[in-house]
């Protein structure tokens, strides 16, 4: 009986397929990383208390006319806030990496993340349209969901992307492809 592994030195089929044969997975990473920038920001960097009044000015005139909630959020809105900014933008980030690196083990991360940012994303908006108080409701509904629509759109397409098991190639399908293969070459 040999005593050398089965699995040839190289196994490349170990590794994740490249960015280049994952084209799609750019555009993706590109999203991630822009809702991170944003999330910093538009909701992590104002909660610092840092006075930074040309960040404030661009708030002001995107978000000012549009959602008046965001310029005075209630309780429960400033929650979403720094769920966006403190917790959501650094998933993004580390979520963008995985995909550019083909990391199939954001999977995990994924599937809490993407519930989490759509019952935020979706409780937001709901007020934001529907709200009883008339300070909180958008005079501006159609802006107010174009601006949301990243964080309900990006999310779904993530997901979808990583809903394989090995969903940028490598592990265990293909490592058991490799073991066959290299068990059949030394019973030969």
């Amino acid at each position: 009986m040999s005593t050398r592994s089965p699995l040839p030195p190289a196994a490349s089929g170990l590794h994740p397929h490249r960015l280049r044969d994952r084209l799609l997975d750019l555009p993706l990473a590109l999203l991630l990383l822009a809702m991170a920038v944003s999330g910093f920001g538009v909701d992590a960097l104002p909660q610092l208390g840092l006075p930074l009044p040309a960040l404030e000015a661009i708030l002001r005139t995107h978000y000012g006319t549009a959602d008046p909630m965001f310029m005075d959020p209630p309780a429960f809105f400033l929650v979403a806030i720094l769920w966006s900014g403190f917790v959501s933008t650094p998933v993004c980030a580390y979520l963008a990496w995985g995909v550019l690196r083909g990391r199939n083990k954001i999977r995990g991360p994924v599937f809490a993340w993407v519930p989490a940012t759509l019952l935020v994303t979706l409780m937001v908006l709901a007020e934001e349209l529907f709200s009883t108080v008339p300070a909180w409701r958008s005079p501006d509904p159609l802006r107010v969901v174009g601006m949301s629509l990243p964080w309900l759109v990006v999310p779904l397409l993530v997901a979808w992307r990583v809903r394989a098991p090995f969903p940028f190639g490598g592990g265990l399908p293909q490592a058991e492809r490799l073991l066959r293969l290299a068990l059949d070459e030394e019973a030969k």
